[in-house]
This record gives C-alpha cells, sequence and structure tokens, in this order.
C-alpha cells in the first residue's frame, strides 16, 4: 500500500502529463465519488484554486524526498537526528578532501549563520569557526546581481545556491536559462540527483515541508533562476510556466520510481543503459520535445553521468560494455545517444 486519497486529493496526472504507463494500482476502498478532469481543464482548476496547487506540490516534494532517501539515506550524527545543523560540518570537511574549497566555505557559513530547530553545538561552531578561519578568513556568503527584479539572478557556472543540509527558508526556484546541477552526498561522494534544464523547478521540498535542503543546487553553466516562495509562485508565474512546473513534478516523480526500481539491479552496465533510457524518456516527455527525433546530446560528461548511477571508478572492467558501445560517443563534456531506435533495441 502506496497511499490512500482522502476528499481533495488528486492523482492520475503523472501518467496524464508524462505519457508513461501508471505506476500503481488504484481502486476504490469505500464507495466514492470522483471528478475525471483534462489537462487542459486540470491547470485551469488549479489555477482557480491557489489552495489544491501548493497542497498537491507539498505531497509531492515530500513524496520525492521519501524516494530520495530511500535511495540515499542519509547517515544521521551520534545523537540519531536526522536534521542535525552539525551536518553542514560534516559535509564540509568532505568537500575539502575532494578540494571543493566553494562549496565548504558555504557549508561552513550557513552553519554559523543559519538559524536551526535544533541548538547548535558550542564546541562544533568553534570547529566550524577554526575551519572557516584556516581555509578562507574573510569567505562571504555570495550576493548574486539581479537579473530583471529582485527575484531573478544571474549566476556564473559554479556558483551555489544552497547546500544540503542548510536550514529551510522560504524560497524555492525555476530555472529560466541555462542548466543547474542537483547533488547530494552518498558515502563521502558527490551522487548527481539531476541537471535541470530551462523551466524545471527547484528547492520546493525544503520550503513546503519546513525541513533542511536534501540536496545540494550549483549553476552547471551560467544560468538565469527566479526566486519565489510559495505565496508568491501564483502571482508571479504566468499560465506556461505554471503547466510547466507540473510537466516538472509529474516527470521527477516518474523518475524517481524508476529510480527505486533500479536499486534491484546489481550489473553496472545495464545500470548506465537504464539511466540513459531515463533520461531518453524524460527529454520525450517535455511538452516542446520532438517526438520522433532519434539522436540525444546531453550537455554532461561520462563522469557525471558515472556519478548518477553510484558508479566511481571510471576505468573499471565491469563497465567495458556500455563503454564500447559504437552508439554512444562521450568528449568535450557532453553524452550523445546516436541512435535512439538501435539503443531501444539494445
Amino acid at each position: 500500500d502506496l497511499n490512500r486519497y482522502v476528499p481533495g486529493d488528486t492523482f492520475g496526472y503523472v501518467s496524464a502529463i508524462t505519457g508513461n504507463p501508471h505506476s500503481s494500482t488504484l481502486i476504490a476502498a469505500t464507495d466514492c465519488i470522483v471528478i475525471r478532469l483534462t489537462l487542459e481543464s486540470f491547470f485551469e482548476y488549479l489555477r482557480k484554486n491557489p489552495e489544491v496547487f501548493l497542497k498537491i506540490i507539498s505531497y509531492n516534494a515530500e513524496k520525492l524526498r521519501a524516494f530520495i532517501d530511500h535511495i540515499h539515506p542519509d547517515k544521521k550524527d551520534k545523537t540519531g537526528s536526522e536534521d542535525s545543523p552539525e551536518k553542514l560540518i560534516s559535509n564540509a570537511k568532505i568537500y575539502l578532501e575532494h578540494e571543493q574549497s566553494k562549496l565548504a566555505c558555504f557549508s561552513l557559513k550557513k552553519y554559523l549563520e543559519g538559524t536551526f530547530t535544533k541548538e547548535k553545538d558550542p564546541d562544533k561552531v568553534y570547529e566550524a569557526q577554526a575551519m572557516l578561519a584556516k581555509e578562507n578568513p574573510k569567505y562571504t556568503l555570495p550576493n548574486y546581481p539581479y537579473y530583471s527584479d529582485d527575484s531573478t539572478f544571474v549566476l556564473k557556472k559554479g556558483d551555489i545556491i544552497f547546500v544540503e543540509d542548510e536550514a529551510e527558508d522560504e524560497y524555492f526556484y525555476i530555472t529560466l536559462q541555462g542548466s543547474v546541477k542537483i547533488s547530494k552526498l552518498v558515502d563521502g561522494h558527490e551522487f548527481i540527483l539531476g541537471i535541470l534544464s530551462k523551466g524545471e523547478i527547484f528547492g520546493e521540498m525544503a520550503i513546503l515541508n519546513q525541513r533542511s535542503r536534501n540536496a545540494t543546487a550549483v549553476a552547471f553553466e551560467d544560468c538565469v533562476i527566479q526566486r519565489l516562495t510559495a505565496n508568491t509562485i501564483l502571482e508571479k508565474v504566468d499560465e506556461s510556466i505554471l503547466t510547466k512546473i507540473f510537466h516538472v513534478i509529474a516527470r521527477s516523480l516518474w523518475y524517481a520510481f524508476q529510480r527505486v526500481y533500479m536499486l534491484k539491479v546489481s550489473d553496472p552496465n545495464v545500470k548506465l543503459y537504464i539511466q540513459l533510457q531515463m533520461l531518453i524518456a524524460d527529454e520525450l516527455a517535455k511538452p516542446e520535445s520532438e517526438k520522433g527525433k532519434d539522436k540525444f546530446v546531453f550537455r554532461f560528461s561520462l563522469q557525471e553521468l558515472l556519478r548518477m548511477v553510484g558508479i566511481l571508478d571510471i576505468n573499471s572492467d565491469r563497465i567495458n560494455e556500455f563503454l564500447s558501445d559504437q552508439n554512444l560517443s562521450f568528449s568535450h563534456g557532453l553524452a550523445v545517444v546516436k541512435d535512439r531506435f538501435l539503443f531501444d533495441a539494445k
């Protein structure tokens, strides 16, 4: 059993939006009345009922968090707390080990300046201060330039938007130009959850569920992002973006289901093929997608693809089958599937 829906709940739109089969079975538990909507009337209904819009985003944000936690369970600190602010210090140590000074300093600063539901350990505060003083005593949190108004910002490649485990805040974001990388630390290494392009939403899980950030968001390339709150999104976002947001939510849920299924796969070659297949299906689910498209070019490297499935050793003979596939190429930071139909057949 995954869920029980009560009056006011909405279901079925993931399959309707993505065009993929239903991922679960739905049966009436009691006598009930349901309303069946087309996508057009669904979006119109949400526009007129913002409380339903926010409820659906909040519900699915929690659902996505549960999927991510299942795939990549967070390590608890010594007190057993999952939302300990001191995790920011642990993360900073990992970033320093991997020579990612900007992420380490950002994490330490967010720890020192953040307000958390759990009180900070005075000894850990001193440790964080000492670490920051050693790495970069003059570090300050970035203040990115405005693009068109005070809710839209310009970022350069590598600029940090938020980091995993920082305190919750009221903002979530939409990518207007460029792309953003979402990642998570797993067993001391970066695991890429996704690379989000124009129109995609991120950061909603924290602000709608009053939890610390579940992942890190960094500009994957030069980009423009819009910062919104739950209260302003319906005022500032037009109909086309609202529709896009729900496409993103539906695709994210479908993607999360596939990642859970992938846990059963042991062969790393198969994992990589499944990951690419999911990314192709994700592209085809976008409203503007060309459905008959046969060549797909993704703006990430082989190393980044490996990190999407948790493979750290690029030289391993265990992925030789995948690396020797002539239908695939990896160069200049790009991953290319030359013929989607040959790929599907394999």
